[in-house]
């Protein structure tokens, strides 16, 4: 849930090869549930765009402020005739989910994959800043997409070669999705690893070796603010899980739902420790 101030700043940024984040960027001003009540500046809302050919798969759809933005710059990314899927890594919060109905209005969305079929929630509601001349306006044809339910384990093929990998979290509020890209060597990781905001709105998406001064401290504020059971919680199955996805993969780039991305092999290894850490000193195993 958000009530804060959203930027509608789109800014689409090449990862890699057939992996591009668009989306906006929200101000975080102490009105933002998932950030620490007295953080400040501006984060990033990101989805990822994997294209291969004539097929691609946007990872989260977000919020409904950046619908016209999230809209136009798939329109203008996408080749002609490219078949769209969706892939909703927690079906049931707005920054996952927010602009799919939208999306599936808009683009040839031919498949959503979410923890359970969709299709009853992909629906619209009136907007009072335009009219609406029918029904038809407001509902996709849901007939023309299949809803798929993965399982952590399975592999999401987009296009020819590219495969993503399906994660259980290790650490989660609801039922959710971390996706590995396995040609990018890119872990995907929905509401987890958010941490580190921009100073401004223009500011560097990326975090790297040469800018980053994130801290213990600053990364337990923020695993407070978005999973505040984690104080009562004991942590270390949580820590196993992270120790076993982090360990077992070559992992480049760290891309979370929302927050700066991380990038580097050394700044994913701080990153990790970092949370590691924090997990460590927190819970019921710290007292």
């Amino acid at each position: 849930m958000t009530s804060g101030k959203l930027l509608d700043a789109a800014r689409p940024l090449e990862l890699a090869d057939g992996l591009v984040r668009i989306g906006g960027v929200v101000e975080v001003d102490g009105r933002i549930s998932w950030f620490p009540r007295e953080a400040r500046g501006f984060a990033p809302v990101n989805q990822y765009l994997v294209s291969s050919g004539d097929d691609a798969l946007l990872v989260d759809t977000g919020v409904a402020l950046h619908e016209s933005e999230v809209i136009a710059t798939l329109q203008s990314t996408l080749s002609h005739g490219s078949a769209l899927g969706l892939f909703l890594s927690r079906i049931v919060e707005y920054d996952s989910f927010g602009n799919s109905a939208a999306i599936a209005r808009a683009l040839p969305v031919n498949r959503i994959y979410a923890h359970f079929p969709s299709s009853e929630w992909l629906h619209y509601q009136p907007r009072h800043d335009r009219p609406v001349e029918s029904a038809d306006e407001l509902w996709p044809d849901v007939r023309t997409i299949e809803f798929l339910t993965p399982l952590p384990g399975d592999t999401v093929e987009v296009g020819n070669g590219r495969r993503l990998e399906l994660l259980g979290a290790p650490v989660r509020v609801l039922a959710t999705y971390w996706l590995y890209y396995v040609e990018t060597r890119t872990l995907m990781t929905s509401d987890m690893f958010g941490h580190v905001l921009m100073g401004a709105p223009e500011e560097s998406l990326i975090v790297d070796e040469s800018r980053d001064d994130t801290t213990v401290s600053d990364v337990q504020a923020h695993l407070l603010a978005k999973f505040e059971w984690l104080a009562f919680a004991d942590t270390k199955p949580l820590r196993a899980g992270l120790k076993q996805i982090f360990s077992e993969r070559e992992i480049d780039t760290v891309a979370p739902g929302f927050g700066k991305i991380l990038r580097g092999r050394n700044v994913v290894q701080r990153h990790y420790e970092l949370v590691d850490t924090a997990l460590e000193r927190m819970g019921v195993g710290a007292r």
